[in-house]
């Protein structure tokens, strides 16, 4: 009797990071950078890659991207808790 898969098959998740130097008015311009060199309408993770330059007004930049549909998660890496 032949295998059958009764999940789907596993995805790619695409995930992508802000750069420190892009952490700032320049990350709306940095994620559509992103999702052009990757042809994509959207990414699955979008972060901000460390806590450096003004990464609150990106990581706002960040909300406008999730509320287009052009992040489906967002969020932070490389951050201890008093970078909050």
């Amino acid at each position: 009797m032949p295998y059958k898969m009764w999940h789907s098959p596993p995805r790619t998740i695409i995930t992508t990071k802000i750069w420190i130097t892009n952490a700032n008015y320049k990350a709306k311009q940095s994620i559509e950078e992103s999702l052009r060199k990757l042809k994509t309408d959207y990414i699955d993770l979008l972060l901000i890659h460390q806590p450096f330059n003004d990464y609150y007004y990106a990581y706002r930049l960040m909300e406008e991207a999730y509320e287009k549909g052009k992040a489906k998660a967002i969020g932070v890496s490389n951050f201890t808790q008093i970078a909050f």
